[in-house]
């Protein structure tokens, strides 16, 4: 199911791919871009994507974990919005005449390292919130962060909801030196500016939710005497239920 229909069938989309080189990343800096659109994600299990980062040529190497990956989906990305984000495996450079192992699968999980995959179980979002409102004092206003069974850092600020997503942010970061709780690189940050490109390819949602909805539509019509007519109507409806052409 392509990112982006929301509709019980299957649309061919094309393949699609964004780079970002930044260089002179400074320690707990971060470059990303953003789209705006709408997106209703509850019908879906899981939010997936492909990362290649590599060392940009002529530039000083960058090495694995030392560069992390985040997507940011909400109504805005500033005050509401949930957060995901991976360190990155680097893909060694390519030795001159080398086809690699001469083997497509082989090369493919060089250039596309299976630990950089982005896999994000959405109800994760939805405890992560769950959790957040159950801590007393806490404030929304202040990004609230734990580690996924991955060891992936996820977050949350803000009243952000996946059933009204406004916009999508794909970034890289470097991590903060100092900070022990959420740098996968603890012993090992040299806090150093870096350069690195990294590749984000075929954003998409998996695992449609193959569940009905009901509804009720409600009309009640009173008359009162001389005094007149009065007229009440309602409807409502549930997770799941929409026409055929429902967007």
């Amino acid at each position: 199911q392509a990112l982006g229909a929301q509709t019980n069938q299957f649309v061919a989309q094309n393949e699609q791919a964004l780079a970002i080189k930044a260089c002179d990343l400074k320690d707990c800096s971060r470059k990303s871009v953003f789209k705006n659109l709408t997106l209703d994600l509850r019908r879906y299990k899981q939010l997936k994507m492909f990362i290649h980062a590599n060392r940009i040529e002529g530039e000083l190497p960058v090495h694995d974990d030392e560069v992390t990956a985040f997507i940011r989906i909400g109504s805005d990305f500033v005050d509401n919005y949930y957060e995901y984000e991976i360190p990155l495996k680097i893909t060694p450079d390519k030795p001159t005449g080398s086809n690699y192992k001469n083997d497509i699968e082989d090369d493919q999980k060089i250039v596309w390292p299976e630990l950089n995959n982005l896999d994000i179980t959405l109800q994760d979002f939805v405890k992560l919130k769950q959790t957040r409102n159950a801590t007393d004092g806490y404030p929304r206003t202040f990004p609230y962060t734990q580690k996924d069974s991955k060891g992936h850092l996820i977050s949350i600020k803000g009243n952000p909801d996946i059933g009204a997503i406004k916009t999508i942010m794909l970034g890289i970061r470097n991590p903060f030196a100092g900070d022990t709780a959420t740098n996968p690189l603890v012993d090992g940050d040299d806090g150093r500016p870096k350069c690195v490109e990294v590749w984000f390819n075929e954003l998409r949602v998996t695992g449609f939710e193959e569940f009905g909805g009901v509804a009720a539509l409600a009309n009640i019509n009173i008359k009162l005497a001389d005094l007149g007519n009065v007229s009440l109507s309602g409807e409502m409806h549930t997770r799941g239920f929409g026409q055929v052409e429902q967007k």
